[in-house]
């Protein structure tokens, strides 16, 4: 087994020293298929840990070819899913012009629409160029992202270019609140290993990373050793942790090792009818190991993907690890006090250090420097109400600061709306003096008018329409097919008002409907007529005439009563 980095290197060990295997890393696309052709043709297994050898269909055309690293389908799914948890809709992603990352884009791009998320803008840094040429690209392009609507970005690319990407950001002030940083497991992983001015520079970011088992004896015994051995070397390096290449490095030399002890053996045995080359590769791929980035086993020419992503946030001089997500459930999961909580929604994480030393959750767009042409608003200008209850909007005119002052309800509401909206949206008011009807045609007359700007003379058309109208404009028949109505905030039609009297008594609510002086007519009415009755049957019954004087008043008086509250025109 021989470690190389160069195609120079690696066609003199094939061709002159034989090697079995080769254990690299090529730099670029051209160095991987011109590599991957060397060793299909010496039938020489080419392992490499890097992941910008990633070729289409690459394992019909070099089927020698061994990849030590992971589809990145997975993370890209859950950079998705962080960014659909915090309700943003629309993403700028930035990202370095080279042949792997533009596969890992499509993959981006794809995971973000079934979140119904827009990438609303494509950054493209550069690859090759010299570190001045580099800053200065950059540069260049975070003054155009400054100007953007959108802020969240999301960065996938090495750690060359990360590097003067977030010192760069941090210089221009997009390190600040109202920003969103996300980065991806090439970016994210180095952060155990990187330097502090790095770090510094990535406060408040989130990170998608491989999660390998960092707490086991095993890893913990050769992050010992690997301390030990880096202090000896270099001594005046002051972070001294493995990084993610140190272990994926480490498994591929453990596999090569595996398998050359196989070939070993089977060659000792003199039983098989393959190549030496072939029979290398069958041990290579059927490799099942324990190995510090997690289970090692392959699936055709690839590691099977990690089952587990680990979601982190920079703070301070290091990160803070928040969750995991896991591909089979698309489900964020923290351990809360030993338990296991899993949920949609990163909320379930706690709170999240962001940039710019803030921990509310940013809103993800923010005014652009460039505003273009904002939104033409009529407003009727000849509703005005002395009533103040009838008051629906106001238009006032200053003449001494010259500026027109729009209030009342109508207006409270639009800007109330405007406000709950997920991105900015920049108007104007403008008072219009016309009727109703045609102050809705003047939205209609606007596209008439753009069709007139682009094919007649624009010096004699007036552009000076509305996008929208706000006011108590009814909703009728005959405007439909001017214009289009929103969901009416207010109900026509007619209603009383009572005046509610502050004491009430429901016991004489019988007596309401008629006036005290009415209700005694009817009681002396009743005791009158009460009397005639009695008088008549005086001479008839003996029951009117027997008794006192105070017995035949109440006598008289309680047949009054009887009569009024009787059944009159019954038969008996």
């Amino acid at each position: 087994m021989t470690v190389v980095f160069f195609p120079n290197e690696a066609k003199g060990l094939m061709e002159e020293l034989h090697v079995q295997a080769i254990l690299g890393g090529p730099h670029s696309w051209e160095e991987s298929t011109f590599v991957a052709e060397l060793s299909t043709r010496s039938h020489v297994p080419l392992i490499t840990t890097t992941t910008n050898d990633v070729i289409p269909s690459a394992s019909s055309q070099w089927p020698f070819l061994v990849h030590m690293h992971c589809s990145h389908q997975s993370q890209m799914k859950a950079v998705a899913a962080i960014v659909k948890s915090y309700q943003w809709r629309r993403v700028v992603v930035i990202f370095q012009d080279h042949g792997y990352i533009a596969k890992d884009i499509t993959l981006l791009s794809d995971s973000l629409q079934e979140e119904n998320v827009q990438i609303e803008h494509h950054s493209i840094l550069p690859t090759f160029a010299s570190q001045p040429d580099l800053r200065i690209a950059i540069q260049k392009e975070l003054i155009a992202l400054k100007s953007l609507q959108c802020r969240v970005f999301i960065v996938h690319s090495t750690s060359a270019i990360a590097t003067p990407l977030f010192t760069e950001a941090t210089l221009n002030g997009m390190m600040a609140k109202d920003y969103v940083w996300i980065t991806t497991n090439s970016i994210t992983s180095l952060l155990s290993s990187a330097d502090d001015s790095i770090v510094s520079s990535m406060q408040g970011v989130i990170g998608v990373r491989n999660c390998f088992p960092h707490l086991n004896e095993r890893f913990k015994n050769f992050r010992n050793r690997f301390r030990h051995q880096f202090w000896l070397q270099y001594p005046n390096e002051d972070n001294p942790e493995p990084g993610v290449y140190a272990l994926q490095a480490y498994d591929a030399t453990r596999v090569v090792s595996h398998a050359m002890r196989g070939l070993r053996k089977v060659l000792q045995s003199n039983n098989t009818n393959k190549s030496t080359g072939q029979r290398m590769l069958d041990n290579i791929l059927s490799t099942n190991l324990s190995g510090m980035c997690g289970k090692i086993h392959f699936s055709e020419d690839r590691l099977v993907q990690a089952s587990t992503l680990q979601i982190v946030n920079v703070v301070g001089r290091s990160y803070r690890e928040l969750g995991f997500w896991y591909p089979e459930t698309g489900l964020f999961s923290v351990i809360d006090k030993g338990e296991k909580k899993s949920s949609a929604s990163m909320k379930i994480m706690g709170n999240v250090f962001w940039p710019g030393g803030t921990s509310s959750i940013p809103r993800g767009w923010a005014t652009p420097t460039n505003i273009s042409r904002p939104m033409k608003i009529g407003v009727p200008a000849n509703n005005q109400y002395e009533n103040e209850l009838q008051r629906n909007f106001e238009v006032n005119f200053n003449a001494t600061s010259n500026e027109t002052t729009f209030t009342g309800f109508s207006i409270d509401v639009f800007q109330m709306v405007v406000q709950q909206l997920p991105y900015d949206l920049p108007y104007e008011f403008i008072p219009y003096l016309g009727t109703y009807d045609s102050l809705v045609e003047q939205v209609h007359l606007k596209i008439l008018i753009l069709i007139l700007y682009l094919f007649m003379d624009s010096n004699n058309i007036s552009l000076k329409t509305f996008d929208a109208v706000v006011g108590d404009t009814a909703i009728v028949a005959n405007r439909y097919q001017y214009a289009e109505f929103t969901q009416p905030y207010v109900e026509s039609g007619v209603q009383m008002l009572v005046l509610q009297d502050e004491k009430e008594y429901r016991a004489w609510v019988f007596m309401k409907p008629f006036t005290l002086a009415l209700w005694a007519l009817i009681v002396i009415s009743n005791i009158y007529n009460g009397f005639v009755v009695w008088l008549i049957e005086r001479a008839e019954n003996n029951y009117f005439r027997d008794g006192t004087i105070w017995h035949q008043i109440s006598t008289f008086v309680w047949f009054s009563f009887s009569m009024f509250f009787s059944r009159q025109g019954m038969d008996e």
